[in-house]
């Protein structure tokens, strides 16, 4: 992050650079966070017909495309988690003590998968 707050020659963007580097630095040293993962939702609203499905399928693949690139220009690296990780992480997120008792096991992620996508939930 350093490196391209020294890099960027536009005073707005510099500005903007130092002061998400200063926030994520004071969130990290006042919430003692052990463990950096941040997660970026990027929402849709989903369509019966088949032509918006599609359009919305590659416009939401365009904006992820987006951020990905973005998040990369900071040194970062973004990953995009398929339905199975979303999953388990709803379930560690809602159910932290149960999560470390009890991990969801991949067969339990299939089963609940199966069961949303038997609904008409599409979730990809």
């Amino acid at each position: 992050m350093s490196h391209r707050l020294q890099s960027e020659t536009i005073p707005v963007y510099k500005t903007q650079l130092k002061n998400y580097d200063e926030f994520i630095r004071s969130l990290i040293t006042d919430n003692k966070i052990l463990t950096r993962h941040f997660y970026i939702v990027i929402p849709f609203r989903p369509s019966d017909n088949k032509a918006d499905f599609d359009l919305i399928r590659e416009q939401l693949k365009l904006r992820i495309d987006i951020i990905t690139k973005g998040i990369a220009r900071l040194g970062m690296r973004a990953d995009q988690l398929d339905s199975l990780e979303v999953l388990d992480l709803f379930y560690s997120f809602y159910s932290p003590t149960q999560a470390k008792i009890q991990p969801l096991a991949e067969r339990a992620l299939q089963t609940i998968h199966t069961a949303l996508m038997r609904d008409g939930s599409q979730i990809k």
